[in-house]
């Protein structure tokens, strides 16, 4: 009878989880969105000349004639409009090789319907007039692209999608919804589900319910951040360095201008503007190439940093690299994640989302801390406190954030990936549960098999993510159920 009773058990979990989760025949590998369609072998663009004509011209990515918007109509087929004239990127009648590509003011025709696939990193493009045929840029530049038969190795076929993005390194903005806290501050620090700041009178308050709960005295704070422990670490005005020990403040040596944290790592603005991280009770001196004002840890343990220019510069393998042109006068990581958030030296706050591009959010402020759950928390120039839900600033549509399609959905032990649009790339794998904890990671190299199968007997009755990572930094993710 119990075993009657949890077979039942299970069959009904089962059907209600196949009814809220479906699987994705035909992943759409191109969000809706504006971008630039870049030859690969060229680099040069597509561009609208001002009528029906269609040209390879050299980059001018922020030029509309150079804009193309996507909508998907589904199974991969979009219709591709032009931001300049309206008009939509079509074939003319004729399924032959040299037949004219232009523009054409209606979208309905299976002339201007694209089939977009993906391979080896290139994209290619096909009407559903004519399938066997695709998109040719021409040999040489500044060519007239036709129509000739398809073949993923034509290289005046292969195509890069770059989304436009704004200029000074922004990528557009999304809408962050603020709400205003009691109480005022200097400074504000956020992790391992706590959040601190440096009131206005120097002393430190952490957040507790609705109010602010006074901490121990005996040091005058300017910056604070917070280990993923949920552990203060101040920098005093005099530029000496503490952390939160019980109930008093014990110092470390060295001095400061800046902290931050992640986990158990912890790094400063030295003097001079020199980056050090800390390693048992001692600081280690970095690469000394590149000095900063601000400073966070991402979750790998390495610094990040605004530089004495305003830049934001990573810091890996013991060299520095810059990521975009936003200048900015603070940052901060979502504590325990890869997220990254910013305000630009005008004080808007940005998201970061790779690959050199920065989003524009809503709001203005002075200093930022992101905590683990990714609460934007910010302080503005009238020593204001507030936290924001930027959530949705994390789902910038984009190329580069694609879908996966997987079966079956809930599964037991099994997972089955159709890869087919991601053939002759590297992939890595990762499966995360719901607290963003990965628990299982993979890779299939260039020559994976059009489907994959991963193990996941190991997991647990649940809610998962898997995402992918491939090459040029894209994404792609897909939540899955576990019930057996």
């Amino acid at each position: 009878m119990n075993l009657f009773k949890q077979t039942t058990t299970a069959l009904c979990c089962m059907l209600i989880a196949l009814l809220t989760y479906s699987v994705d025949i035909n992943a759409q590998i191109i969000a809706n969105g504006t971008y630039n369609i870049r030859a690969t072998n060229t680099g040069q663009n597509l561009s609208s000349t001002g009528n029906s004509a269609i040209v390879m011209a050299n980059r001018n990515d922020n030029s509309n004639s150079q804009q193309w918007e996507f909508r998907h109509l589904g199974d991969n087929v979009y219709d591709i409009r032009n931001v300049r004239t309206g008009r939509f990127l079509t074939q003319q009648t004729g399924c032959s090789n040299g037949t004219t590509v232009t523009t054409n003011t209606s979208p309905f025709s299976p002339n201007s319907k694209w089939i977009a696939t993906r391979s080896g990193g290139n994209f290619f493009f096909r009407t559903t007039l004519c399938s066997n045929h695709a998109l040719d840029k021409r040999g040489g530049r500044n060519g007239r692209p036709h129509m000739w038969a398809f073949s993923t190795g034509n290289s005046n076929e292969r195509f890069q999608i770059r989304r436009v993005t704004s200029g000074g390194g922004g990528g557009g903005s999304t809408a962050c919804s603020f709400t205003r806290l009691n109480g005022a501050a200097l400074d504000i620090g956020s992790g391992g589900g706590q959040t601190y700041v440096v009131g206005t009178n120097r002393r430190v308050y952490r957040r507790a319910g609705n109010g602010w709960q006074i901490q121990p005295g005996g040091v005058q704070a300017a910056r604070i951040d917070v280990t993923g422990a949920g552990v203060p670490w101040i920098v005093a005005t005099d530029g000496r360095i503490y952390f939160l020990s019980g109930n008093s403040w014990r110092r470390v040596s060295g001095a400061a201008s800046d902290v931050g944290c992640s986990g158990n790592t912890i790094a400063v603005v030295g003097n001079g503007g020199r980056i050090y991280r800390r390693q048992g009770n001692s600081w280690q001196a970095l690469n000394s190439s590149r000095r900063g004002v601000r400073i966070d840890v991402r979750n790998d343990g390495n610094p990040w940093i605004t530089g004495t220019d305003g830049f934001v510069y990573q810091h890996s393998n013991g060299n520095w690299s810059r990521k975009g042109n936003l200048r900015t006068r603070d940052l901060s990581f979502a504590e325990g994640r890869g997220d990254l958030w910013a305000l630009s030296s005008s004080g808007r706050v940005h998201f970061y989302r790779g690959n050199n591009v920065w989003v524009q959010q809503t709001g203005t402020a002075n200093h930022i801390s992101v905590g683990d759950n990714r609460t934007v928390w910010v302080v503005n120039s009238n020593r204001n406190i507030f936290s924001g839900n930027c959530n949705s600033a994390l789902r910038v549509e984009s190329a580069d954030e694609l879908a996966i399609s997987i079966a079956p959905n809930p599964a037991q032990y099994q997972l089955q990936l159709d890869l087919v649009n991601y053939m002759d790339e590297q992939i890595n794998y990762f499966i995360s549960n719901m607290a963003g904890q990965i628990v299982a990671t993979g890779q299939y190299n260039q020559n994976h098999s059009a489907t994959e199968i991963v193990d996941i007997s190991n997991l647990q009755n649940g809610h998962y993510v898997i995402s992918l990572q491939l090459s040029e930094g894209r994404k792609a993710a897909k939540k899955f159920v576990v019930i057996k």
